[in-house]
């Protein structure tokens, strides 16, 4: 078993999204050879993501109902007052909603609620932002 840095980048843009440090074990060899390329190919690979950092959990999010009809309720908690961005993706990472930009919040308990019949039917991915810290939630939308 060995500890890995990967690097998740979007897969509709290309762009970094973030990384995280993961411990894989199996077969894998490097690709050219090179160690400052970091990239390895994976192959019947058993991999554990650890714990998020203690940070990260300063906040959660809740979608109710889920799978949604209608309009459903995204739920999130603060620890402490932030500037929050709430926007739900499809599965390939594209935006389709932007329901909070930045918005300042006070710490508690608050709530967005979101009308999913603008939405085909679908899973989609629901993200909390807070300057560099995020937390995402599965969606169905199912009519």
């Amino acid at each position: 078993m060995t500890n890995a840095v990967v690097q998740l980048r979007n897969l509709a843009t290309g762009q970094l999204a973030g990384t995280t440090t993961t411990n894989v074990a199996g077969q894998f060899s490097f690709i050219h050879n090179q160690p400052q390329a970091n990239l390895a190919l994976i192959a019947n690979a058993v991999t554990a993501v650890p714990d998020p950092p203690l940070s990260s959990r300063a906040f959660r999010l809740t979608a109710r109902p889920n799978p949604a009809a209608g309009v459903t309720r995204i739920g999130y908690t603060l620890a402490r007052a932030a500037n929050v961005t709430l926007v739900i993706h499809d599965v390939a990472g594209r935006e389709v909603m932007r329901l909070l930009n930045e918005a300042p919040r006070e710490p508690g308990e608050h709530e967005a609620r979101f009308d999913t019949r603008v939405l085909p039917n679908g899973l989609y991915l629901c993200r909390l932002r807070i300057g560099t810290e995020s937390v995402t939630r599965k969606l169905v939308v199912a009519r």
